[in-house]
């Protein structure tokens, strides 16, 4: 037997690939990096950090722009410039020594070069004694040294490094005497990133909510470098909104510790949802890293109004742990999944710390919420808030039938009933940059043939250096119907779009599939690794029946057997196993019918195939229909959501919210009457027919929502004018009939 062992080589069009990821929110990305990095670098000590944009016209022929960061911190010498930025997964910060700065995991600024290039360059002072290196240069003890080390995108790097020079303590804008670092993101005109313009990036600086608690407390300027003058942006710092500081709490976190939560009201709600920029949101922190501004996934309208902080020290002393098992080899399982993503987009949302933290701040949001809804209730609209309920249960029927049809949609698999010669599936496929795709192919035999698969592909528009295709020599019937089961194997090489043809030469059939290579995937329709169940819980009402989605990755022979177990008495089933059939996505689907029984019950049916197995668990209750008296209506008088409307379940049953302060309705309401408390004009016709149109609007939001997550790939949902187009579709069918409703009851006519 012959043996060989070696490493796996990190190529630089690995490393490329990586940098895109990692500053795939753009310019900002990169920003965010360079200016952390200089803060890191002061330790703690004062000093401020300048940020300067050169445009086109101030930059070198073939270059868009050059965005530049300089500290005055502590500089770097040449061996330490390149083991910093050429040196991959390595320890350089002091992050691992428990010095208070950001670990990313040995990336750091090396992934700003994705823009095109990245340039470095520093003046440092030798001090004590001469490193050996040095000596040949002629450089003594106290003589600055300047080095530059300018990294490419594919990875490949150069360095020089001299005694500074006057003209270098000029070119870096710093005096003579002073040590200097500058780290510039050079983009170039063949970068596929677009260029952020000067004023947007100092506003992202600004608002950026990784910079927030840095600009607060460190000095960050910036300014604008063009052909002939210079524009002074002066200091870029968050402005705090108007607030009103309401709890300061220690949150318990079981067997982490505790973190510390404060909470503010703003004095007015944003408009947006949580992001980076918004005022809205809790700022997540340990020490000096910010990871993100969030909810931990809570979307509800009155979260608009607050403004938090949580801080918890443990993520970065955690972390750090994990870091130093990592470098040491350990075992997978002692090492853990990292706490916070290295392409700072927050923290990892599968680790136990993470579920630890949502679950104690849930509590403190739950009680922010139901103040909230209080807050905004007001009693002199409860009869407006009465019709509308009434308008829902007229509703009730059609609207359960509707919610129904798109919860129990049977899928099918993609062969049956199919006709084609050859088919190829999917149809379309969108990958991310450095990743492989496999795509399977169906040729129609009337018997199995012998010897290498007769398919071939071949780019048929498009970059011809976007793709690389392999076609799997193999070739298998297929064990339920009349085709032929070949593979075709993409690799992403570039960004951009392009359509493969795909040819049986034994037949002479031919078709095509279009491949999209982006920077991110489509999480929303992500490949199943394993097997496991569309949705892991699920409830059903005694007497009827719902069918249950189970998925698996596509194998070779495009179906798949799995045995089902049932546990429990809540449920039945019609068969104690299913097959599971490639669907249009590219994977294998199949619908496992559930019939309620006993009401009251929970039941779990454990799915069985080949050595994998998943869980899914019913419960047997009668349903809370939408209109049933349990069905809340809230106006709600203060939140100018940008919604007009929204319908959501909650514990209690259904709820529906309608906003006043939308612009859409604020001024037809006119004032609150002081003597009813009510709106003045809200028993208006004309009022009323908009409140039909909020009320549908939020109908028809909920329902396509819900319809568009359980079929992604339908043909109500293939563009934004498709999704328009079911939208009206939907609004039409509902709209004239609340109307008649809400105008019978202002009118005081029965419907």
């Amino acid at each position: 037997m012959t043996f060989r062992s070696g490493e796996v080589v990190y190529t630089g069009r690995a490393f490329a690939q990586d940098a895109v990821i990692a500053m795939s929110g753009g310019l900002i990305s990169a920003l965010v990096e360079l200016i952390t990095n200089a803060d890191d670098a002061y330790r703690d000590r004062a000093g401020s950090i300048d940020v300067t944009y050169a445009t086109r016209e101030a930059c070198p022929e073939g270059v868009r722009a050059i965005v530049s960061v300089t500290d005055h911190a502590t500089g770097l010498l040449p061996n330490d410039m390149e083991r910093c930025f050429t040196h991959l997964g390595g320890e350089t910060s002091g992050f691992a020594d428990g010095e208070e700065v950001r670990g990313l995991f040995g990336r750091g600024a090396k992934d700003v070069a994705t823009f095109g290039s990245a340039v470095f360059e520093s003046i440092r002072y030798v001090q004590n004694e001469i490193p050996e290196y040095l000596k040949a240069t002629g450089l003594l003890v106290g003589d600055p040294v300047y080095s530059r080390l300018e990294l490419q995108r594919n990875g490949s790097w150069d360095m020089d490094y001299r005694k500074a020079k006057d003209l270098d303590f000029i070119s870096l804008t710093t005096e003579v005497g002073d040590v200097v670092f500058r780290s510039q993101v050079v983009i170039m005109e063949s970068a596929t990133k677009s260029v952020t313009k000067p004023e947007t990036l100092a506003e992202q600086i600004r608002r950026n909510a990784l910079l927030r608690l840095l600009t607060q407390r460190r000095q960050v300027n910036m300014r604008v470098k063009k052909r002939a003058t210079v524009e002074n942006f002066g200091r870029l710092v968050y402005e705090i909104p108007p607030r009103t500081e309401i709890l300061q709490r220690e949150l318990d976190l079981g067997d982490f510790g505790t973190a510390k939560l404060t909470m503010h009201r703003l004095v007015s709600p944003t408009q947006e949802k949580v992001s980076l920029t918004t005022d809205c949101g809790i700022l997540v922190s340990s020490g000096k890293s910010t990871f993100e501004n969030t909810f931990f996934r809570r979307n509800e309208p009155e979260l608009s109004w607050f403004q938090g902080h949580l801080d918890a020290p443990q993520i970065m002393e955690l972390e750090r742990v994990r870091q130093s098992l990592e470098r040491q080899g350990s075992d997978t399982s002692a090492i853990g999944d990292p706490l916070f993503f290295r392409d700072r987009s927050g923290l990892n949302g599968s680790t136990d710390l993470y579920s630890a933290l949502k679950a104690a701040v849930d509590e403190v949001l739950d009680e922010l919420i139901t103040d909230e809804r209080e807050r905004s209730r007001g009693e002199g609209s409860a009869q407006l808030e009465n019709d509308l309920k009434d308008a829902m249960q007229a509703l009730n029927r059609e609207l359960d039938d509707a919610l129904r049809e798109i919860d129990d949609e049977l899928i099918r698999g993609a062969l049956e009933g199919a006709e084609g010669e050859i088919i190829v599936i999917p149809k379309r496929k969108r990958i991310t940059l450095g990743a492989k795709a496999t795509l399977t192919v169906f040729t129609r035999r009337a018997a199995p043939s012998e010897g290498p698969s007769t398919v071939i592909a071949h780019m048929e528009s498009g970059l011809r250096e976007l793709i690389h295709i392999d076609v799997n020599p193999e070739r298998r019937p297929h064990e339920r119907w009349s085709y032929e089961v070949s593979r075709i194997v993409v690799e992403a090489n570039e960004l951009g779009s392009c359509v493969i043809g795909v040819v049986d030469t034994e037949t002479g059939a031919s078709t095509t599939a279009a491949i999209v290579v982006d920077i991110v995937s489509e999480i929303d329709r992500e490949e199943p690794t394993q097997l496991r169940w569309k949705s892991p819980r699920m409830s059903v009402s005694p007497g009827n029946s719902r069918h249950a989605i189970l998925e698996a990755p596509a194998n070779d022979q495009g179906s798949l057997r799995v045995q089902l177990r049932l546990e429990g008495e809540g449920i039945a089933l019609p068969s104690n196993e299913v097959m599971l059939d490639l669907n249009d996505q590219g994977w294998l689907q199949g619908a496992v019918t559930v019939t309620g029984i006993s009401n009251g019950t929970i039941s779990r049916v454990l799915a069985t195939a080949e050595i994998e197995e998943c869980e899914a668990e019913f419960e047997c209750r009668i349903p809370l229909n939408i209109g049933d008296p349990s069905t809340q209506v809230i106006i709600n008088r203060e939140i100018r959501s940008s919604a007009q409307g929204t319908l959501r379940t909650t514990d209690s049953g259904w709820e529906l919210t309608i906003y006043a302060r939308h612009q859409a309705l604020s001024d037809l309401l006119g004032e609150i009457d002081p003597l009813t408390n009510r709106f003045v004009n809200e028993g208006r016709p004309e009022v009323r027919i908009r409140f039909a149109e909020a009320m549908t609007s939020a109908i028809v939001s909920f329902l396509i929502s819900r319809e568009w997550a359980a079929r992604p790939d339908a043909d109500e949902f293939s563009d934004p004018e498709a999704v328009m187009a079911t939208r009206d579709a939907r609004v039409s069918k509902w709209l004239p009939l609340i109307q008649r409703i809400l105008l019978a009851q202002s009118s005081g006519t029965s419907f």
